[in-house]
């Protein structure tokens, strides 16, 4: 009866929370279905109870890369996951990733508990050339290669450059504030909270660490 009264409550003062509860419930059901068809499990292992909300979530773009989450995690609509080249991309068990997205060609290794608040980035490798004689020739590659093509395609050369990259490490029960970005060779310890907006550049940050600022810096451990 009385959960008969809340959902009637809910109908009444609330009717599109409910129907966003019902359409999440759902996402979480249909990419569980599609994901015995379409994820490759030597590629990406999954834990006990992992719960997803789409097969779009991740992304191992070659043998090589491999993508693991442990058990009990949740992961919205949102996120993407990808591991390009030789990548690993660890996440601990009962961690909660928004609107995240967590790019890898070296290593990313997180603890259990995360959580993400909105567009947040992590990415171990910088994905353009600083010399802009390199970065116009890969531009140029890129647009020649894009698919599809409506006239004449360009022949362009590829370039012989590799992504400079740096391994990530998060340790356990971490926090991630909205639009905040961690790059390459950053290392935040356990307990710790990056501020919205903070751009964590590098370094190595202790346990129980309160960062924020862009460039991030510690302003203060945390009790």
């Amino acid at each position: 009866m009385k959960t008969m009264l809340k959902i009637a409550i809910v109908l009444r003062d609330r009717p599109t929370y409910l129907l966003q509860y019902a359409r999440g419930t759902v996402l979480f059901y249909l990419a569980r279905f599609l994901g015995f068809f379409f994820i490759n499990r030597k590629r990406i292992q999954l834990g006990e109870n992992v719960r997803f909300q789409s097969i779009k979530n991740f992304l191992a773009s070659s043998y090589e890369a491999k993508i693991l989450v442990g058990a009990q995690s949740i992961i919205y609509e949102n996120a993407r996951i990808e591991a390009h080249g030789h990548a690993q991309i660890q996440i601990g068990e009962s961690s909660i990733l928004g609107d995240v997205r967590i790019l890898s060609r070296a290593k990313i290794i997180i603890g259990k508990r995360l959580l993400t608040s909105w567009n947040v980035m992590l990415q171990d490798y910088d994905p353009h050339p600083t010399s802009q004689k390199l970065r116009a020739r890969q531009v140029d590659k890129m647009s020649a290669d894009f698919y599809p093509h409506f006239g004449p395609r360009k022949d362009v050369a590829p370039i012989e450059w590799s992504p400079p990259s740096e391994e990530i490490r998060i340790g356990d029960d971490v926090w991630l504030g909205a639009n905040c970005i961690i790059l390459k060779g950053t290392r935040i310890g356990s307990g710790s909270i990056v501020a919205a907006a903070a751009v964590v550049t590098g370094g190595s940050f202790p346990e129980r660490s309160l960062i924020a600022g862009n460039p991030a810096r510690l302003v203060k451990e945390l009790e």
